[in-house]
């Protein structure tokens, strides 16, 4: 049911919007009815699927109400990321950048990757992360790095978030079916975090289905939880669904492992690169945080692990996962699992 919805919410196009959403809304009417018919016969799936319909439908208003917006003009960024046998692509600039983020939200072009979490120091695959990569023209992936600032001042950011949200969703639930005992981490930025309405109806979707919680885990970046905003209730309401935490994109190591205990965090992933630097220094005492983190049942995942010789080093910190190319690189979640 999930995928019907996406499959017809995305092929909304934004420069006829009103029609499209009267059309979207007439199927939506029409699935509302079979699955009452549905929930006569199985207990709790009326309420189960009212709550999935109610995020979808914010969703795609949240794409529709952006159709007439234009992101303002800046420097080049970047050229995009290419396919290893792809030609070099030549550097784009905004307004074509937001046409294919555009595009790409309107013909389901948002493509999901996964990049695999081992344990340590057996190097067994545990987890996978998740990552957006919108697909452009020959064979080329769009990066975050090229499209963020576009996709902000546009008014899309929400919108491309949570059709990440969604994918995870429905790529645990295909890992559960099948019975593959594998955990998914899937970030929730500070936009969808701050999108009151959405996130409340997200609470609620994912109340009405709690097997979810054994295999999807929700990442936030510390800058989104360090910007003023108090998201300290909707962590809390997360976690009490039974869902797992974790911190990712850890700047700055001088953390209260206590207080992201007290929030349902589970893990922490902190760059290689820094926290070998900062053992060195003398910054941090790398048993006085395994001991902190071992009390407060925190997993340690250390990222970006790109060689042999750095994974010694990083063994010596006794980190519970690992994650980097030396592990496998990102790839399309229909190779990679």
């Amino acid at each position: 049911m999930l995928a019907l919805l996406l499959a017809v919410f995305l092929a909304l196009s934004l420069s006829r919007a009103k029609f499209r959403i009267r059309l979207i809304e007439a199927k939506l009417e029409g699935l509302a009815e079979e699955q009452a018919e549905i929930g006569r016969k199985a207990t709790g799936s009326g309420e189960r699927v009212a709550a999935e319909m109610r995020v979808l439908q914010k969703l795609l208003v949240q794409l529709s109400t952006q159709r007439d917006r234009q992101a303002a003009p800046a420097a080049a960024p970047p050229a995009a990321e290419k396919l290893p046998a792809a030609p070099a692509r030549p550097v784009m600039g905004d307004a074509q950048i937001l046409e294919i983020v555009r595009e790409a939200l309107n013909e389901e072009k948002v493509d999901l990757f996964l990049q695999p979490i081992v344990s340590l120091p057996q190097r067994r695959r545990r987890y996978f992360e998740c990552f957006s990569r919108i697909r452009g023209p020959n064979d080329t992936w769009i990066v975050p790095d090229q499209y963020l600032e576009v996709a902000k001042r546009a008014g899309l950011m929400g919108a491309i978030d949570n059709m990440l949200l969604f994918r995870c969703i429905q790529l645990t639930r295909r890992a559960r079916k099948g019975k593959m005992e594998l955990g998914f981490f899937c970030n929730i930025s500070g936009y969808s975090l701050a999108d009151e309405g959405f996130f409340r109806d997200f609470l609620e979707f994912l109340g009405e289905y709690p097997e979810l919680a054994q295999g999807l885990f929700f990442e936030f970046s510390q800058a989104d939880l360090t910007t003023g905003l108090d998201h300290r209730d909707a962590l809390r309401r997360l976690a009490n669904l039974g869902y797992r935490l974790s911190l990712d994109q850890v700047t700055n190591l001088d953390i209260d492992i206590k207080d992201l205990a007290s929030l349902g965090f589970k893990f922490l992933k902190v760059d290689a690169n820094q926290l070998l630097s900062a053992v060195r220094t003398g910054d941090v005492d790398m048993g006085e945080l395994r001991l902190t983190l071992d009390r407060s049942a925190i997993d340690l995942i250390i990222e970006k692990v790109e060689s042999e010789d750095q994974l010694l080093e990083v063994l010596d910190c006794r980190p519970d996962f690992g994650q980097g190319f030396l592990f496998g690189e990102p790839r399309l979640s229909a190779e990679a699992t």
